[in-house]
């Protein structure tokens, strides 16, 4: 699944993806950036898969007005409805929804430190759950945090956090709380190398 909550082992699946995005991005100017993607992953169902196929669509848009030469008030939206289906029997089995308002701060701090940060308020519910009775919907706090530091002359580290809540294989859902860092280094004026966690 998205983040990792079970070990696959194996099971093989195929997930198609394709998305149209539209931008607009001038200096000192108000900006957006919006995106539709489609989603979908199927597992074989001669593997006994745990998980379940789903199918749908994701989609965001990002307002961003101007209040200084770098620098970003940002609005942004995301959408996610998805079909969820038991790939023994190929029988719908619940619907994913999710909706999250944040707003925020994008832009450049300092000579060259790339930042954007965002807290809003997030609905996630699963409706029409054939496996036992509906969860809960939860309601609550999500955001985001990326922060690029140069590191020397050559390198950079980039800090990410992130917290939304994500379906679970359970009939539920969980939520996500996540801490990413990453190191690269340039080399040779032509490649990067690096590592993450």
């Amino acid at each position: 699944d998205d983040a990792g909550e079970l070990i696959r082992q194996g099971i093989g699946f195929q997930r198609f993806n394709w998305g149209v995005g539209w931008s607009r991005e001038v200096a000192q100017k108000p900006s957006w950036r919006a995106r539709v993607q489609r989603v979908e992953q199927d597992y074989s169902p001669l593997d006994n898969s745990v998980w379940f196929d789903y199918e749908g669509w994701d989609v965001s848009y990002e307002y961003g007005q101007p209040i200084y030469r770098r620098g970003y008030l940002s609005a942004n939206y995301e959408g996610r409805r998805q079909d969820h289906f038991d790939p023994a029997v190929d029988l719908l089995v619940r619907q994913e929804r999710y909706d999250g308002l944040e707003v925020g701060f994008r832009g450049v701090i300092g000579r060259s430190q790339p930042l954007f940060v965002s807290l809003g308020y997030g609905k996630f519910g699963l409706d029409d759950v054939v496996y036992g009775p509906p969860p809960e919907d939860f309601k609550g706090l999500v955001g985001q945090f990326r922060w690029g530091l140069p590191v020397g002359g050559a390198s950079r580290m980039e800090i990410a956090l992130r917290r939304r809540p994500l379906a679970s294989s359970f009939n539920t859902y969980y939520l996500l709380n996540e801490f990413r860092a990453r190191f690269d280094r340039r080399f040779a004026e032509i490649s990067r190398y690096g590592f993450s966690a």
